[in-house]
């Protein structure tokens, strides 16, 4: 029997398959991929059309009021709430979801391998290959855009297809239709990978009209205007779907600190493969030292597919056109992979805080060599949204496998199947991951998911009804909220996803908008009173937990709750409020004691010892917690974008002025769009005091902001300011 499955084509197609599978952890009921991508973007958008009766495209349970679309992945989302529909648990769904298109994305790369000259065992091992890059199951994490790399070799086969002449009107019409298909798959999988199928379909119809005299009239009169069709039809309908064109760009140094490092490449990450983890060749890497995350490090080993990719070009450049089309997509991907700064080593260490401040991101005044294609990145539409630019590997990896199957099929055509199958094969062994630490990861993903439901899940459902209206405070990116409203079928505010975070805010109630992105202030009891006596919501959540990473691993440690308990123990005091308290959050309800309509008072609030957590400045430094000017022009300090009522406040600036000749401060809000104030630093106005003043606010603003700005002449330090309601005079007639 097993002799049979070894001699027989589909015996090494199930295999190869199977281990595929096995690397990735897509295993229904034994495994999970991953868990907060898979539970949280995924599941959560899932069973939220499902509870609008599944004919929906848009979620209703998270970002309320506005129908939350899938900005990617919604490919995944639909097959996903089939899954779900037939009564899959959550983390079986997302795997079922996952094996669908990873079978797809095998049969595509098999394909692939088929149609440059490999025979069907050996296209087999080339598509285990292609599925074991850690360009591909290591980026699991990410879900979609993990899929959408797997895809690629589809996606490319499918152009080529397109490419070729063909006779038939019924081939024809087939192939233009899948095209299409394949096109509106894509960019609704992930858009990172929608425009490496673009950027690889240029390069193939560009090179194929060169060489290919024959084939140009098909070109013209067939080729290029399906691929119009294919790419613009999908992009509007994703344009329609999204209701927008674009998300305002993010800034360069974002781009420069998710570029690819060249020692990414050589060097392999510890834990990450397992032989060169055995023969201590791996070195340890963290984002205490690298920018990025650590998608960038796990993901971008690829020298020995890079060895023989170079060494396959330089055999059948001449007697293979293809070779030479692979080598220009991967000379141009590994440009684009480098961000706009070429990185070797390059460590927050080299920075004068250690990079604490710039995160993940680089900043510009990082002594390293421009690669120039941020000329591209700022200015070319599509490339102006592939902000981890780091990614750009995925295509240039595709393009050495490329290279690899020409070199495989070319020596199993001369014979010499030891090569033909030993060059993937050691290819294999060099990026294998540990196979016992790999699935034991994946299982337990699978039980954290049903962890999490026994004791988050289900507890909040107890107190939460079907339907309620529910505040999270204060919001985050809660990618934990989307699964917990849709499985319970509750509506929030709340939404994870910085795409749909952005969607949503702009129609919340004026007091969700004023709190800060995961500030714990003194604002929030009196927010709570609030949106609770004005009906805006049916219930408060204070989380304990991280939403971020209490789905990416669970059970997370209640890291919030010692911050909330002194707001918690006030809010008992008052008895206005119900609260149940359990171990992983607090839940709020409005008691019949609480006051009609509770409106929330200008307190007033201060700013100072400012610390690399809380102060905001384009060109103060930091020193014993004042900011002070750096004879450079620009603002010392804006911020702090706080809710403020309407009313009369005073304002007192403190700190020291040496020279301010033409240093200036004023209070905006609407991002500088209307003034409150504005005055002159011409000299400290008291002992320690820059400037004092009064204002009016005319009705409610969330986005309070003191600005200071400096010429490079000033030199200012700035100890703090205070903000207080001041009452209002009223005379006799």
């Amino acid at each position: 029997m097993a002799d049979k499955v070894f001699r027989s084509d589909s015996g090494w197609f199930f295999i190869a398959l199977s281990l595929s599978l096995v690397i990735y952890g897509a295993i229904p009921f034994l495994a999970l991929p991953t868990l907060g991508q898979a539970l949280g973007t995924t599941v959560g958008f899932a069973q939220s059309l499902l509870n609008e009766g599944g004919f929906s495209l848009y979620a209703k349970n998270f970002g309320y009021p506005t129908p939350m679309p899938r900005s990617f992945g919604l490919s995944g989302v639909l097959v996903t709430e089939f899954f779900l529909w037939v009564g899959l648990s959550p983390a079986d769904a997302y795997t079922s979801m996952t094996v669908l298109f990873l079978v797809l994305a095998f049969w595509g790369a098999y394909r692939f391998s088929v149609f440059l000259g490999a025979s069907n065992k050996l296209a087999s091992v080339l598509s285990l290959l292609w599925l074991s890059q850690p360009v591909v199951w290591n980026h699991s994490g990410y879900s979609m855009l993990s899929l959408g790399i797997s895809l690629l070799p589809l996606y490319i086969y499918v152009i080529f297809l397109l490419c070729t002449p063909l006779f038939s009107l019924c081939d024809k019409i087939r192939i233009s239709c899948l095209f299409v298909f394949v096109c509106v798959v894509s960019v609704f999988m992930d858009g990172y990978t929608y425009m490496m199928f673009a950027v690889a379909a240029s390069f193939i119809w560009l090179f194929t009209f060169c060489k290919e005299k024959k084939s140009r009239s098909h070109m013209l009169l067939f080729s290029t205007p399906i691929m119009f069709v294919g790419f613009s039809l999908s992009y509007v309908l994703y344009v329609l779907y999204i209701g927008q064109t674009s998300f305002h760009p993010s800034s360069m140094s974002f781009f420069r600190g998710w570029g690819l490092d060249l020692t990414f490449l050589f060097i392999p990450t510890q834990g990450v493969h397992w032989v060169w983890d055995l023969l201590g060749l791996s070195i340890n890497r963290s984002s205490k030292d690298f920018f990025g995350d650590a998608s960038v490090w796990i993901t971008t080993f690829s020298i020995p597919i890079i060895l023989v990719g170079f060494f396959s070009w330089w055999k059948e450049r001449k007697k293979i056109y293809l070779a030479t089309l692979f080598s220009c997509i991967a000379i141009f991907a590994f440009y684009m992979s480098l961000g706009p700064s070429l990185k070797v080593n390059a460590v927050k260490s080299s920075l004068p805080d250690g990079g604490e401040y710039y995160g993940a991101s680089i900043p510009e005044t990082m002594d390293l060599m421009s690669t120039g294609n941020s000329v591209i990145y700022g200015n070319v539409p599509g490339f102006k949204s592939m902000r981890a630019t780091y990614r750009w590997h995925a295509l240039f990896v595709f393009s050495m496998w490329g290279l690899v199957i020409i070199l495989a099929a070319r020596c199993e055509v001369n014979n010499n199947r030891i090569a033909a199958f030993g060059i993937p094969l050691v290819l294999l062994v060099t990026i294998f991951p540990n196979p016992v630490a790999n699935f034991s990861k994946k299982w337990d993903n699978r039980l954290s998911a049903f962890q999490l439901e026994e004791e988050l899940l289900l507890p909040l459902g107890e107190s939460i009804s079907k339907r309620d209206v529910v505040a999270f405070l204060p919001y985050r990116n809660d990618i934990l909220v989307n699964y917990l409203s849709s499985m319970l079928d509750f509506t929030t505010y709340n939404v994870g996803g910085d795409k749909n975070l952005i969607m949503a805010k702009p129609n919340w109630p004026l007091v969700m908008k004023a709190s800060r992105h995961g500030w714990i202030d003194s604002d929030i009891k009196e927010r709570i009173y609030h949106i609770l006596s004005q009906n805006k919501a049916d219930a408060v959540v204070l989380l304990y937990i991280d939403s971020i990473k209490g789905i990416h691993s669970w059970p997370s440690p209640p890291v919030y709750e010692e911050d909330f308990k002194p707001i918690v123990s006030d809010l008992q005091e008052t008895g206005w409020v119900d609260v149940v308290k359990h171990e992983y959050f607090v839940i709020i309800q409005p008691s019949d004691d609480l006051p009609e309509n509770y409106q929330m008072n200008g307190n007033g609030f201060s700013v100072g010892n400012f610390s690399y957590s809380n102060y905001h400045s384009q060109v103060g430094e930091l020193r014993d917690e004042n900011l002070v000017s750096t004879a450079a022009e620009g603002f010392l300090h804006f911020g702090p974008y706080k809710y403020l009522p309407a009313g009369r406040y005073g304002l007192v600036v403190k700190g020291e002025s040496y020279s301010s000749e033409s240093a200036w401060i004023d209070v905006v809000s609407e991002k500088g769009g209307i003034k409150h104030f504005e005055a002159s630093l011409s000299g400290s106005s008291g002992a320690g005091v820059l400037s004092q003043a009064e204002f009016e606010i005319k009705k409610d603003v969330i986005d309070f902001e003191v600005r200071v700005f400096v010429s490079e002449e000033d030199h200012i330090i700035l100890q703090g300011y205070e903000v207080f309601p001041v009452a209002e005079i009223i005379l006799d007639e």
